[in-house]
């Protein structure tokens, strides 16, 4: 994530109950933080799903996302595009391989990570 020096940021945990997503990602904005981190994780929510409902629901807060290595790299890069365009400045994206456990449970994981 793009941050300043001295940025602070909160993860969404992946586990919080769905009324709750909002009123958090709402709190952290009021509270000052400057960054607020989605996770995607099997077995709970997607993470672009996340990303674009906390920024719809806040107003300056910056927002990260760790997609999975699972997505097709074209349709990730169009949901992305998307989602910075509509909350421009507001978004950072981190890819990573995903965890190994999940991503072997899901199919995705590669022969070489």
């Amino acid at each position: 994530m793009s941050q300043s020096p001295g940025a602070i940021g909160v993860l969404l945990p992946c586990d919080i109950p769905t009324a709750d997503m909002i009123p958090f990602a709402r709190e952290a904005d009021a509270y000052g933080f400057d960054e607020l981190w989605v996770v995607e994780d099997l077995g709970y929510r997607g993470g672009l799903a996340q990303a674009a409902t906390v920024l719809a629901h806040t107003r300056r807060i910056r927002v990260g996302l760790l997609p999975a290595a699972a997505r097709n790299v074209a349709f990730t890069a169009m949901e992305v595009a998307t989602l910075a365009q509509l909350y421009l400045g507001r978004l950072d994206i981190a890819v990573g391989h995903g965890m190994p456990d999940w991503m072997r449970s899901a199919g995705a994981w590669p022969r070489s990570p």
